[in-house]
Parts: C-alpha cells; structure tokens; sequence
C-alpha cells in the first residue's frame, strides 16, 4: 500500500504541473465498453466539432483482439499504466472513465474527469470505492443524484441526472442474437441470466454474500438438467452472461443444450455489446446488480434471485432499506422457485406490471434514447 501511495502522490503532483492539451481520454472495465464506449461512439458519429477539435484516445488494459476495430482509425490506443498511458492522463484535458482511471489521482489544472461509473444500482459501494472519482458524476435520477453526491463526497452541483449513455443502446439496437449463432425465433422466449459476482479478485479480494450462493455455476448437473428440462417444455433459452471475476466458470454450463454461457470477451469477439443483447431478450434474471435498474427501461419481465440477502447485507450492504420495496419482481432463493417462476413467468409477470412502472419512475428521470447526448452537452455544450 506504500508503493501505491508514493505512485500516487507522483502522479498527483505531475498532473498539477503538466500542460493539458486537446485530448480526450476514454477508458472502461471491461476493455472498450460500457457508458465510456456509448459516449465515445456518439461523439465519433453525432459530434464533428469535438471529433475536430480533439484527438481521442483510448486506454487499454491487456491484449486485445477484435476490439480494435471498434475505434474510429483516427483514435489512438494505449496501455493504461504504461508510461504511455501516463503520458495521455496527465496531457489529456478530458478523462472520461467508467471506474476513475488512476484511483486517489486529483485532476490537474485545466483537466475534466468525467465519472459515468458502472452503475445505478443496489448495492453500497466499499471504501475502496469511496476515493476520488472525479469532477463530473452522471446518474439516472434524482433519487441517485442524492445518493452519490453523498458517497463520493461530492457537491450536488457537480452530479448531474443525464441518463446512462449505454442505455441507448436498449432503444436503439437491432436484433444481434443471431451473431451468437442464436435464432429468436426459434424459442418463445430468450431468458438472460446476469449473476453479479460474490468473491472479488483483485487487490481488495473479499468476499460479498456467500460465495456459494444460487448462481449458474453453483448448480451442480442434476440441478442444471432440471432447470435444462424446463427450458426445453416451455421453449425458452437461456443465455448465461458471466461476471468478468466468474468468466473461468462457465465450463461448468456446457453440455446443457438449453443454456448458453458468453463472457465479455466471447461477446466482444462475436461483435456484441452487451446493452444490445439486453434489448434482444425477453426476461432478465440477476441479483444485486445495477443491470436490473437499466433493464426497467425495456418494461420486460425483471426477477431477483436473491438466495443470500442477509449475507450480502452483513458483507456489502444495500443503497436501500428495505431492499425488498425497490425490486421490480418477485425473489427467488432456491432452484425451485426458479422452476416455478418459469412454469407461469406471463401470469407472475401481469401481477409486477405496476411495481415495475412505479420502480422506473424514481429510479430513471428519463426513458429514452438521448443520454449520451445529454452527456455530451454537460461536459462540452451543444454543437452549434
């Protein structure tokens, strides 16, 4: 902790003497995706003057493969912690960052950090993620303004309610499941399972809930071939899309003819955002995690599989209290709750219908297709 401490006290006090220059400076966990990406995008295709005046850059993490091709050929790539990578933080006059590109690192003079974050959700964040996250916050409403310019510290002046610019996507997108080498129509519905994860993996592993918690991977085979067998009666798919800390899981799902499991980089391989692939199913399953709070905005059949609420309330803690009044559809805490929410998914959906409508009214101030403009005309002003 020393080592970074010293890292980012360097970086710190270059950053304060160092010349910004017209450079924008994206980057997202996972690699080139997320509210940085969307926003990027709309720049390149909706944004001339900034595309004039500014030279776009992306930071990296790790190899890349297709992903590359993603980018407009004038944006350049490089590694984020390379000296490289410095290079661009500390000249560039824009960082725009899912996650903050460098943590505890302040802005220097004449430099924007522009936080989009990861996430609206439910979950309270750790004192990890507590630190510096920049000097422009967006959050999808004013219920979330309150709440994040409490965690971070922040002036309620510089947390603005714009909408997820990755949430476009879900108004916008045409049908991709075939690039998964899945036909819609083929099945009366396609179910998407979205477990977050619950041991972290990185400088601050931990544990959040139980780790043996009722995910996907935690099914053993007679399980699986249960849940496999009522797909198969209803003709549903499931796509199972693994949290990045669980990608190494899914071997455990093959050979279930019914359940499909992609990582964030089998997507990205296939050329997928996932907020396409959100706004080509028909239901959504997951837990904690704040793909349930952009999901309200497609109206569909939303449900919770929550098998270690008490657990992950001692662990992580809840942005709400009690949590069970902010969910848009029924809890789930066993494999046969879930059997059975399949066997009458339309006639339990029809009874959340209102709840659903009454939970997106205070979790999104707008429900449409313009957050990432929206985005753009807070941190640069309109196109004129």
């Amino acid at each position: 902790m020393k080592r970074v401490s010293i890292k980012v006290s360097i970086i710190n006090f270059l950053n304060q003497i160092t010349p910004k220059r017209k450079i924008i400076l994206f980057d997202s966990y996972p690699n080139i995706s997320d509210n940085s990406y969307a926003l990027y995008e709309y720049i390149i295709n909706n944004r001339s003057d900034l595309c004039a005046e500014y030279r776009m850059v992306w930071a990296k993490k790790g190899v890349l493969d297709i992903q590359d091709l993603k980018l407009d050929t004038a944006t350049k790539m490089v590694e984020k912690k390379s000296l490289k990578g410095i290079f661009y933080f500390l000249r560039a006059e824009y960082v725009v960052s899912t996650h903050g590109y460098f943590r505890g690192v302040r802005s220097g003079n004449g430099q924007l950090q522009v936080n989009l974050w990861h996430g609206c959700g439910y979950k309270d964040m750790p004192p990890e993620d507590r630190g510096y996250r920049g000097d422009l916050t967006i959050v999808t409403s004013e219920m979330y303004r309150d709440i994040f310019a409490e965690i971070f510290c922040l002036d309620k002046a510089d947390v603005y309610v714009t909408g997820y610019p990755r949430n476009d996507r879900l108004f916008t997108s045409k049908p991709i499941l075939g690039k998964l080498n899945i036909i819609k129509g083929q099945f009366a519905k396609v179910i998407l399972w979205m477990p977050t994860f619950r041991k972290t993996k990185d400088e601050y592993s931990k544990i959040d809930g139980k780790e043996e918690s009722m995910t996907p991977f935690n099914l053993n085979d007679e399980q699986l071939e249960a849940l496999n067998r009522i797909l198969t009666v209803k003709n549903y798919i499931m796509i199972v899309k693994a949290h990045p800390m669980d990608a190494a899981r899914l071997d455990d799902l093959k050979g279930f003819n019914r359940i499909r499991g992609f990582t964030s980089d089998d997507l990205q391989h296939f050329g997928v955002q996932l907020y396409e692939l959100l706004a080509d199913s028909d239901v959504l399953l997951s837990d904690y995690s704040s793909v349930i709070v952009d999901y309200l905005l497609l109206d569909k059949p939303i449900s919770m599989i929550l098998s270690d609420m008490e657990e992950y309330k001692e662990s992580r803690g809840f942005l709400f209290e009690p949590l069970e009044e902010y969910l848009p559809g029924p809890i789930i805490g066993s494999l046969e709750d879930l059997l059975f929410y399949f066997e009458h998914l339309d006639e339990i959906n029809g009874q959340w219908a209102e709840k659903r409508k009454e939970i997106t009214s205070i979790m999104h101030k707008y429900c449409d297709k313009y957050s990432a403009q929206r985005v753009a005309e807070v941190i640069w002003g309109r196109d004129e």
